[in-house]
């Protein structure tokens, strides 16, 4: 069909996705980017689009975004029933502390930053939790925890053992951890903190909880919370 009117479905179509899914669909905003890509280099090139590339980006883009949200849901839902007070900052998906700190995120509390560990024989797994501005050093780290030499698991067993991605690694990753297979570590300053900020099994927001908070919602998952000084 004509670009014209590959142009008005464009526009029609993410004003209509936006009113659905509100600002979770920005997480795949690749997805349409890629669509307008094609759409200008259609316009540039006088050439035609099929109706159903961007149909199919859109679908997919929404189906991402649905997941997205009901991922999050369960967290808010969990904290909810157990009557925990927090604040939710809804952002761009974030990959790194930087991203996080270029938000001004770091105005709502401690940012925590998460790390998902293995030891050598991949045997036993870690999830250390601490200070975004915390210096770690994994070989010191590995012989605290009588572990021995550490290092970072794949996004493989990421996603096995926690059911996350990278960039959205968080202690509320342990609810999906029914078999208790990670060791949880958390910084012992930490308690100290007013509020700490974690992702909601997303990186498209950030909780803001207490560490007693934090303590209580991962006690009720019987999650043995081990305070360590690094």
């Amino acid at each position: 069909f004509q670009s014209e009117i590959f142009e008005f479905i464009i526009v029609r179509s993410l004003h209509s996705t936006y009113l659905c899914e509100g600002c979770q669909i920005i997480c795949h905003f690749h997805l349409l980017s890629f669509s307008f890509k094609i759409f200008i280099d259609a316009r540039l090139f006088n050439i035609r689009v099929p109706k159903s590339t961007f149909c199919d980006t859109i679908k997919q883009a929404k189906k991402g975004a649905i997941f997205m949200s009901e991922q999050k849901q369960r967290v808010y839902d969990a904290l909810n029933k157990l009557g925990i007070k927090y604040e939710v900052v809804e952002h761009e998906p974030v990959h790194t502390m930087e991203d996080m700190d270029r938000l001004g995120l770091p105005e709502k509390g401690t940012l925590c930053k998460n790390l998902f560990l293995r030891d050598a024989k991949g045997k036993r797994h870690f999830l250390i939790t601490c200070d975004e501005n915390a210096k770690v050093d994994l070989k010191s780290l590995g012989r605290q925890l009588g572990a021995g030499n550490l290092s970072f698991a794949s996004e493989e067993r990421l996603e096995k053992y926690l059911g996350l991605k990278q960039g959205s690694v968080s202690p509320f990753g342990l609810m999906n951890d029914t078999d208790h297979a990670v060791e949880f570590f958390i910084d012992k300053n930490l308690s100290k903190c007013k509020s700490l900020g974690i992702h909601p099994l997303e990186n498209t927001a950030t909780v803001f909880l207490s560490f007693k908070d934090l303590d209580k919602f991962l006690w009720n998952l019987d999650v043995d919370v081990m305070k360590i000084k690094l």
